[in-house]
């Protein structure tokens, strides 16, 4: 697993609620405070999230924040196994189709 934070910073100057969605079912949204607190003591990130950030992530998927407000979303990414993000074009070809390289034989 591996856990980073994004900055995201709401570029209106009014409030707005922000929905942080992903197309991968690797990349997670942490929305713990006390599981993102640990993970980022576990990281030794200086600082802890801040008080706005922890109420930013205890509505789920949803960020509400001020107008000009930046915040720290966090994150887990869960597979680091890279035949798992290895698309078809660069699957592992089995020994049958491999050419036969021997020279006059």
């Amino acid at each position: 697993m591996l856990f980073f934070e994004h900055e995201f910073r709401n570029p209106s100057a009014t409030d707005a609620v922000f929905v942080v969605e992903t197309s991968s079912p690797d990349l997670v949204l942490v929305t713990d405070a006390a599981e993102w607190r640990a993970l980022r003591a576990a990281a030794r990130l200086p600082g802890g999230a801040a008080a706005a950030e922890d109420d930013a992530v205890a509505q789920g998927n949803r960020l509400f924040l001020v107008g000009g407000e930046t915040v720290r979303v966090p994150f887990k990414f869960l597979s680091l196994d890279p035949a798992a993000h290895i698309g078809p074009a660069f699957q592992v070809c089995p020994t049958s189709c491999l050419l036969d390289a021997s020279v006059g034989g």
